[in-house]
C-alpha cells in the first residue's frame, strides 16, 4: 500500500489542477433529485478547489450546457458565477451521457496540471450511444488516461458501466445511498480526497527479471489526503523485487524505487490474496470493455472459476 505516507516526499509539491464538474441534467434525474445534486455540487466546488485552481460546469441531457467554454480560475466572483448556472438547472429531455464525454476533450490541458472530471448521473445514456460497454471502450482508447474519471451514482441502474468507466480512466465511482438529505456529506470524503494532487499519471513497473503483474492497470493519480493501494504478484520462487512507481508533478518526471525482500516474507492472509483476485478480475473487465471479444469473455469465466472470485457484473 503506497499510502499517504508515501507522498510525503512531495508534500511540497501540491499541484494545480483543472476540475470540470459535470451534472447530469435529464428527465430522469428528477426536480426533487436534481435539488439535492445542485446543493452537493455548490458545496463541492468550496471543497475541491484551491487559489490558483481552474475549473469549469457541464450540465448535460440530449444536448450540454455550459456558462463558459474553457477554464475559470478560481475565485469568489466565478464562485458566485458557478452558483448561478447551477441554480438555473433543470430536470428535462434525454440522457447523452457520451457527447458530454466527447465535449471532455475540448478543454485544453495543460501540462502541469491534472485534469478531472467529476459526474454526477444516474448513468442511465437514452439517445445518441447507449451501449455502455462501446461508451467505455471508446472513451477509454481516445482518453490514454489523460482525463480522470471520478463519477457519484446518484440512481444506479448499471453500476458495471459507471465502475469500469472510472476504474479504466484513473478514477473511481461512488454510489449515492438513497437518502438525499445526506448528498453533501456522501460526496464530501470523495471531494476532499482529491483536493491535493502531488503526482499525475502515475505508472508502477515491476523489474524485468521478476516476471511480476501489477493491480490496477490504470493506477489513479497521486493525492495527499488518498491511499494509493496497488496489488502484485510475482512467481512462488522469487526472492526479491524491485518496483518503481513513476508518474509527474508541475511538469517534471519523478520517480520512487520500492525494494521487497521475500526470503522472511509472512504467508499472505486470505483476505489478501482475495482482493488481488478482485482486482485482477477488475483489469480483465476493464480490457473486455476497451475491447470486447469472445476470447476475453472466455479468460473472465475461467479466472472467475479458478480464483473463486464472482464476476459481479455478468448479466451486464
Amino acid at each position: 500500500a503506497l499510502s499517504s505516507a508515501a507522498s510525503d516526499v512531495y508534500k511540497r509539491q501540491i499541484m494545480p489542477k483543472d476540475v470540470a464538474f459535470i451534472q447530469d441534467i435529464s428527465g430522469s434525474i428528477k426536480a426533487w433529485r436534481l435539488r439535492a445534486c445542485k446543493d452537493a455540487l455548490k458545496a463541492a466546488l468550496f471543497r475541491t478547489l484551491r487559489n490558483g485552481d481552474r475549473f469549469t460546469l457541464f450540465a448535460f441531457r440530449d444536448n450540454t450546457l455550459t456558462p463558459a467554454r474553457g477554464w475559470l480560475t478560481f475565485d469568489d466572483a466565478t464562485r458566485r458565477r458557478a452558483d448561478t448556472f447551477i441554480d438555473s438547472l433543470r430536470a428535462l429531455g434525454n440522457t447523452n451521457l457520451f457527447l458530454l464525454l466527447q465535449d471532455l476533450f475540448t478543454l485544453p490541458s495543460d501540462p502541469a496540471r491534472p485534469l478531472i472530471a467529476v459526474i454526477i448521473t444516474d448513468g442511465e445514456p437514452t439517445v445518441g450511444l447507449t451501449e455502455t460497454t462501446r461508451i467505455i471502450g471508446e472513451f477509454s482508447r481516445l482518453n490514454q488516461g489523460r482525463i480522470a474519471v471520478y463519477t457519484f451514482g446518484v440512481k444506479p441502474r448499471n453500476p458495471y458501466f459507471l465502475d469500469m468507466l472510472c476504474y479504466a480512466n484513473r478514477g473511481e465511482n461512488t454510489t449515492a445511498s438513497g437518502d438525499l438529505d445526506h448528498l453533501s456529506g456522501e460526496l464530501s470524503p470523495v471531494f476532499d480526497s482529491i483536493r491535493n494532487p502531488v503526482m499525475k499519471g502515475l505508472t508502477l513497473t515491476f523489474d524485468a527479471r521478476s516476471g511480476g503483474e501489477i493491480h490496477p492497470r490504470h493506477l489513479t493519480h497521486l493525492y495527499a489526503d488518498r491511499t494509493l493501494t496497488v496489488y502484485g504478484r510475482v512467481p512462488k520462487s522469487t526472492q526479491s523485487v524491485t518496483c518503481q512507481l513513476r508518474g509527474v508533478s508541475a511538469a517534471a518526471t519523478y520517480d520512487a524505487v520500492f525494494s521487497f525482500d521475500f526470503a522472511d516474507a509472512t504467508p499472505s492472509r486470505l483476505d489478501l490474496r482475495k482482493a488481488w483476485a478482485e482486482r485482477a478480475m477488475f483489469d480483465l473487465l476493464a480490457e473486455y470493455a476497451e475491447n470486447p471479444s469472445a476470447a476475453l469473455l472466455g479468460r473472465i469465466e475461467t479466472f472467475s472459476r479458478t480464483y473463486g472470485v464472482p464476476n459481479p457484473y455478468r448479466k451486464q
